[in-house]
């Protein structure tokens, strides 16, 4: 009995989700703040027309995904990688800086995410922004490196600042 309501709990879930129509960006911003936000019903609202530019609690959407990527390598990594791609295709600005001054681009390459990274510089993310506290993506993966627990995390911080580097020499 349990199991059955279960079951239909759950596709009256997903049902009214997948008929939604147009959601607010208060509907987006609630649904970030969750204890444990569903990158799918945000890859729904973003796909629907909500604002990719919201800021929940002082911090950009775009950090906010580009953190849950980049800091626990789980299996979600491939949706939360979707849901940064879906954001950036939707126009979200890629230069929003947190309440810290940082930059979405900062934040994935001080935790070496060369796929971020690279995805964020695609998108004509600034590779040679320095923030307040005079810090840059450079500085950030190279902060990161030290911290590098073997050669393989040390060899990607690498690649990351080389990729970084170049970006920054086309953009003068």
């Amino acid at each position: 009995m349990k199991r059955t309501y279960f079951y239909v709990l759950t596709f009256i879930c997903v049902l009214s989700l997948h008929n939604a129509t147009l959601r607010s960006s208060h509907d987006l911003a609630d649904a970030v703040q969750e204890k444990t936000p569903r990158h799918e019903y945000i890859l729904q609202l973003i796909s629907h027309g909500a604002n990719p530019n919201i800021t929940v609690n002082g911090c950009p959407l775009i950090i906010y995904v580009t953190m849950k990527l980049v800091r626990k390598k789980t299996a979600d990594d491939a949706k939360w990688y979707q849901l940064l791609e879906t954001l950036l295709t939707h126009k979200a600005k890629v230069d929003d800086l947190d309440t810290n001054s940082y930059t979405a681009l900062m934040y994935a390459a001080y935790y070496g995410h060369y796929d971020a990274v690279a995805l964020l510089l695609a998108h004509h993310a600034h590779a040679g922004f320095c923030n307040a506290y005079g810090k840059s993506p450079i500085t950030e993966a190279q902060d990161g490196r030290a911290f590098a627990l073997n050669e393989k995390q040390k060899e990607q911080y690498t690649k990351i600042i080389a990729l970084l580097t170049t970006y920054t020499k086309k953009r003068k």
